[in-house]
């Protein structure tokens, strides 16, 4: 038996398909976080081998030297983007939930929302995702502040 709720489908399907998104969206994600943890790592293997590079290069590593903070920037800038791209598809996925949860008896993702906008501390709550935007803007400062002491110390 249909609903009047405008898509043809009955209660009971439009449940499965809510706990099929929801579930698939808690993936998006997870693929979210190992993204991050990945660019994190690499970022951080980058800035250790400069680190070591610029301590103990052996002559004529210039070329290495400077060759490593851009593909620390061009990296960083792969995960800005992937960064933006995660936080746009996750803010659709949760509209899409919280539409279908206007047809549904409970709405878990709404109360869950609407408790947090409610608190005081909601500020900090919506600055993670811009320290998540943040992060890869700093590694690429890093390797700006890396390549110019590279090069002033070369030239002196």
């Amino acid at each position: 038996m249909a609903d009047n709720n405008g898509s043809g489908m009955d209660a009971k399907n439009i449940q499965e398909l809510y706990c099929f998104y929801a579930e698939h969206t808690e993936l998006l994600i997870e693929r979210r976080t190992a993204n991050n943890r990945y660019f994190l790592t690499v970022n951080t293997a980058f800035v250790a081998l400069l680190g070591l590079g610029i301590e103990h290069a052996p002559t004529g590593s210039g070329v290495w030297l400077a060759g490593l903070p851009v593909a620390g920037i061009l990296a960083c800038l792969v995960w800005a983007r992937m960064t933006r791209s995660y936080q746009t598809l996750t803010k659709a996925r949760y509209e899409v939930i919280h539409e279908m949860e206007q047809r549904l008896p409970y709405a878990p993702y709404t109360r869950e929302w609407a408790r947090i906008k409610g608190d005081r501390n909601y500020r900090a709550y919506r600055s993670i995702a811009g320290l998540e935007a943040l992060i890869p803007r700093i590694f690429a400062a890093l390797y700006g502040v890396m390549m110019a002491a590279y090069v002033l110390a070369g030239t002196s």
